[in-house]
């Protein structure tokens, strides 16, 4: 379930509610904008507490709009805590972690 994903412990755990940071703002992005409007017609998405999750092989993806919190987009700040996280491992480890 999303809200046990390690990352999002983390980036709380710098002051960052991260799924407050995206809650109800997909309407800011030209992608996903039309989704939480009209979500039974988008078979890959479901929509719940504000937030979209992409849908594939039977699992749920939080979907990550484009939108910054303080200056800082908030894909670059995932991206930048999960490379953190794994300690430099790899761009491969990174993307399978994200």
């Amino acid at each position: 379930m999303w809200d046990k994903n390690r990352l999002f412990e983390v980036l709380s755990s710098l002051g960052v509610s991260f799924s407050d940071c995206i809650k109800d703002r997909y309407g800011k992005d030209g992608f996903f904008k039309p989704i939480p409007a009209n979500p039974e017609e988008s078979t890959n998405f479901a929509v719940r507490g504000g937030l979209i999750f992409f849908k594939s092989e039977g699992c749920e993806t939080i979907a990550i709009p484009d939108v910054r919190v303080d200056g800082q987009k908030v894909r670059e700040m995932l991206i930048k805590q999960g490379h953190s996280v794994l300690v430099h491992l790899s761009g491969e480890k990174t993307a399978t972690y994200m």
